[in-house]
């Protein structure tokens, strides 16, 4: 439960100091007329139909989740390998503290959300497996033209190729698969790193600490990478 402990030992606070209200952790997506944070989600509209029941895999502290109740109508259920992000998600909807390489139900969900938490599984296709129940997949996250470990994240960053097999192999057939264009990792930093300025860096939690270091890394090497890219991925339960 090694992400349990990443996750738990930032408070929903904290979390909030950098990440804003929401206190989710996650790309923004420049916008002239909202909040770059809230825009990222809202880029997922066009594939959530308004009223549905949705598993939101991987929560946090259920930022994403309370816009899709709140703008959508959707009806929520959260699921989260931490603890304390549990804890407090379900004061928004319910939420279950759990492993998603364990985790199913015997509800049915219109769609499966994995907005940057797929990086997170170590074997995804386990994890797909379990959605028996699910019509559709959505994922927000990370692809690279190889598939790319980053263990300082406890993560692995897919191909595309990767990416379509495991959910062929799952029994969903890939809808939608796009990928950012040019650089997003600086907007995000520079929004990221001003919150930094002030704070005493030892006291920083492990998740904080890590984003403070990835900021540190951007600034100083401002394309750290351009070949790891954002992507969308729509995918259906073959019948």
């Amino acid at each position: 439960m090694l992400l349990d402990n990443f996750y738990s030992f930032t408070s929903p606070e904290e979390a909030k100091d950098i990440f804003g209200q929401r206190a989710h952790f996650h790309w923004a997506v420049p916008s002239d007329t909202n909040d770059p944070f809230d825009q990222a989600v809202i880029d997922l509209f066009p594939y959530i139909k308004p009223n549905s029941k949705i598993l939101d895999c991987g929560c946090g502290w259920g930022g994403p989740g309370q816009m899709l109740k709140e703008q959508l109508n959707c009806d929520i259920t959260g699921v989260t390998i931490s603890k304390a992000q549990a804890e407090y998600t379900s004061q928004f909807y319910p939420t279950y503290h759990a492993d998603l390489h364990e985790y199913t139900s015997d509800q049915h969900y219109d769609l499966a959300l994995f907005f940057e938490s797929y990086f997170h599984f170590n074997d995804s296709k386990k994890v797909l497996s379990n959605l028996k129940n699910v019509s559709a997949v959505l994922i927000k996250d990370y692809t690279f033209p190889l598939d790319r470990p980053i263990p300082q994240w406890n993560g692995l960053c897919r191909s595309e190729t990767t990416f379509r097999q495991e959910l062929n192999s799952a029994g969903f057939t890939v809808k939608q698969f796009i990928v950012s264009e040019g650089d997003f990792w600086q907007p995000t930093i520079d929004l990221w790193f001003e919150k930094f300025n002030g704070m005493d860096v030892s006291q920083l939690s492990p998740l904080l600490r890590s984003v403070y270091e990835l900021c540190i890394s951007v600034r100083t090497f401002p394309t750290p990478d351009t070949l790891i890219k954002h992507c969308i991925i729509y995918a259906t339960k073959d019948s």
